[in-house]
């Protein structure tokens, strides 16, 4: 997971475990208050690795029944079992987000984040900038009016290359250029099967070319047929996303899906920011991998930031 993901989500969990309160009552026993918000953003830190066993510690000490109420009223045994867990998660949320603000500042914004795999030397990681960069900046499909994606660097401590969507002043936000992506990227998986029978076939053609074994007129109806291919593909996109200029358009946008598929091939994720709204979210392939705050603390951090403009 990206890093400042990890900081994103400890920071929106923080705020509101430091809003919980443990009231004691005449009989020992103890009420809890501010205690949805609590329990949300503890379910909120299971799937985040260093603090995933508190997280689940602190969960599993308050009963079922308790953990589902807005206000619990529990036993001196059961807050006992519940806030040692509890002071151990504040104590590691606070150290992560000190950490980060202090290495790192500035808010991440919608766009996108690309995961880097592990190069074995410097060349093969250029290459990799190289190829992103052709999708990114030389697809007719990446170029909108009102909106460029902007490199805002790398991720601290981790193999994340990060694009901010910068919008223009006064201009709505469509989201178009994360939408075509999520679009291209779609249709490169689409058409990765037929590419790889394409490969596999022409290295035949040549072998048997070399050979003399194929005429000429075979080697051209295979040129047709995957040119056709590719065309199909195109005329989807020009269909789903818009049209494009002219036909050098459309060898930018076949050399992209080839690129997108090559970069894939090679380890390469495309996720979206962890601010970019959910419906634009759901259109990248990868987003499943990307889901770890339940659907309801995100919903209710959604709410609270309704509730502040």
């Amino acid at each position: 997971m990206r890093l400042y993901n990890v900081y994103f989500i400890c920071k929106s969990a923080l705020i509101e475990l430091e809003k919980f309160n443990a009231e004691r009552l005449n009989d020992n026993t103890y009420r809890f208050l501010n205690w949805r918000p609590a329990i949300q953003s503890i379910e909120s830190l299971m799937k985040i690795d260093f603090i995933s066993g508190n997280a689940k510690e602190a969960y599993n000490a308050v009963g079922p029944v308790e953990r589902e109420e807005t206000t619990p009223h529990v036993s001196n045994n059961m807050y006992s079992r519940f806030i040692s867990p509890y002071r151990v998660i504040v104590n590691k949320l606070e150290a992560v987000v000190d950490l980060y603000e202090s290495m790192k500042n500035g808010e991440s914004k919608p766009g996108i984040d690309i995961k880097i795999p592990n190069c074995d030397n410097f060349q093969e990681y250029i290459s990799l900038l190289k190829e992103i960069c052709f999708v990114l900046y030389q697809c007719p499909y990446m170029v909108c009016k009102d909106e460029e994606l902007r490199f805002r660097g790398t991720d601290v401590g981790s193999d994340w290359l990060t694009f901010a969507l910068v919008i223009s002043a006064g201009a709505a936000g469509a989201f178009r250029i994360l939408n075509n992506l999520a679009a291209l990227i779609n249709k490169a998986i689409a058409l990765k099967s037929n590419r790889d029978v394409f490969l596999m076939q022409e290295e035949q053609l040549r072998s048997m070319k070399a050979k003399n074994e194929v005429a000429e007129e075979t080697i051209e109806t295979f040129k047709r047929m995957k040119q056709f291919t590719y065309q199909k593909y195109i005329d989807e996109l020009k269909q789903e996303i818009g049209d494009v200029k002219d036909g050098e358009e459309e060898d930018k946008v076949s050399k992209t899906l080839d690129k997108l598929i090559d970069l894939m091939d090679k380890g390469i994720e495309i996720y979206t920011s962890i601010e970019t709204p959910k419906e634009i979210k759901v259109l990248f392939p990868f987003s499943d991998k990307q889901e770890v705050l339940p659907e309801n603390f995100m919903k209710y951090l959604e709410d609270k930031a309704s509730e502040g403009k």
